[in-house]
């Protein structure tokens, strides 16, 4: 925890930004959503998925917010196409799911949120860094994705939308989770890739021009990246390093790759290949499927602790049928269960220092955190083992509440465009409200 409050300390300071490793990104991002927001707003939500992306729109009255939405696929080939038929497409996408929703011919706003590391100079400006989870569209990197939006949007000539807010996966979950719960001040994302935002004091982030002069603005840590200096050697164990010669595109061990989704399975895996070989488990006899990398999956490890605590023919079936160890006795059965739960637990404990470890940085009593993503979501025992584990880590007791944000990153977006909405009308009233003032003390020195 000590290392990664000194990483994000790094992060959001001018002068050490440059080298952190966990780089801190403000979002521009200062004002949350106070529940009483009214108005039709849409969002995007890419990069959740390699598979598919989707379409929101709130419907906001006074006494609730209706969310409707639609998943779009992502062909396969489009993942390495050029990244203007990639937001082309997008459009193309938005402009139908306008048409459905018989809106088309109305003025919309919209928030793109873009799960991907992005440097933002405003609320919606910010340049691509690096593309993540299988995309590799040519010609994004190092430009403005907002812009690239705005210009396929305009290329439909069917819809009227204003972009006006960029936000990463973890920032909407976030804001989502704020709608009903005020006191929402940290949000994250555990899936495929694993990352987290906090509410920092604004004159902390020296990296951020504060032109608003509001005292608060979320910082987008990306702290995926902790590790890839080094500094998490001490926690990593042979299987870590295992893992990182076996998947294709696994460099160094980091936070990320130690918590997220992908690697749970193949954890497992060669922990029972290593315990295998030592005689420990299985008689000492392995199998051929055993030995090929990938063949256990996160899914798999989900399914075990969801189903097979109570019934261990899941377990034995498991290992009979896609592992080939037919030789699988009832103890190999608890042993490959409780494998699973290492695996899982060290995760959720991982995220739980992190969460403390933002906490800390905060004053806010109470606070709420808002998570998503499909671990916290379908593991029967994450979201217990967080909750449990918080508590301990924090230096000074907390009023704290874990909340699951549903459609988090995309409603979040589209949260953020009524919040721009509700801000500007305000703006508009406090410059009315000194030009009133103005006028009437300009009357009272004529009087005098």
């Amino acid at each position: 925890m000590e290392r990664l409050d000194s990483a994000i300390s790094k992060g959001i300071k001018k002068g050490t930004h440059p080298k952190a490793v966990v780089k801190c990104y403000p979002t521009y991002v200062q004002d949350l959503p106070e529940g009483n927001e009214t108005g039709k707003y849409l969002a995007l939500d890419i990069g959740e998925s390699v598979s598919k992306f989707r379409v929101l729109m709130i419907n906001c009255s006074t006494k609730e917010c209706e969310t409707l939405s639609e998943i779009y696929p992502i062909a396969r080939p489009l993942l390495k196409r050029p990244g203007v038929e990639l937001f082309d497409y997008v459009a193309q996408c938005l402009a139908d799911f306008v048409n459905k929703q018989h809106i088309g011919k109305e003025k919309l706003e919209l928030g793109l949120s873009f799960s991907f590391p992005v440097n933002q100079t405003a609320l919606n400006e910010g340049v691509l860094v690096e593309w993540k989870k299988g995309f590799k569209c040519d010609g994004v990197v190092g430009r403005d994705v907002v812009t690239m939006l705005r210009e396929a949007v305009d290329r439909q000539h069917k819809v009227n939308i204003k972009i006006v807010a960029l936000l990463n996966d973890s920032t909407g979950c976030l804001v989502s989770c704020a709608y009903k719960h005020q006191d929402c001040k940290i949000g994250v994302i555990i899936d495929t890739g694993f990352n987290a935002c906090y509410v920092e004091e604004s004159k902390r982030v020296t990296t951020f021009r504060n032109v608003n002069n509001k005292p608060f603005v979320i910082v987008n840590t990306e702290w995926g990246a902790l590790g890839e200096d080094g500094s998490l050697d001490f926690l990593l164990t042979e299987f870590d390093w295992t893992v990182g010669k076996t998947m294709a595109g696994w460099n160094l061990p980091n936070f990320e790759r130690m918590v997220a989704g992908p690697y749970w399975g193949e954890l497992v895996r060669v922990i029972m290949k290593k315990l295998t070989r030592e005689r420990l488990i299985l008689n000492g006899k392995g199998s051929k499927q055993l030995y090929i990398p990938g063949k256990i999956t996160t899914e798999d490890v989900i399914t075990v602790e969801t189903l097979a605590k109570d019934n261990l023919s899941i377990s034995r079936k498991f290992l009979y049928d896609r592992l080939g160890l037919s030789h699988a006795t009832t103890q190999d059965c608890i042993d490959f269960n409780y494998i699973c739960t290492l695996v899982a637990m060290r995760s959720a404990h991982l995220v739980a220092a992190g969460i403390a470890c933002l906490i800390n940085r905060t004053s806010f009593n109470p606070i709420t955190v808002g998570l998503d993503g499909s671990l916290y979501r379908n593991h029967p025992l994450y979201h217990d083992w967080i909750q449990a584990k918080v508590p301990a880590l924090l230096k000074s007791p907390r009023k704290l509440k874990l909340v699951f944000s549903q459609y988090g990153s995309g409603r979040g977006a589209a949260f953020v465009s009524a919040v721009c909405a509700r801000e500007l009308v305000r703006e508009k009233k406090r410059k009315r409200r000194e030009i009133l003032e103005a006028l009437e003390r300009e009357r009272q020195r004529i009087e005098q």
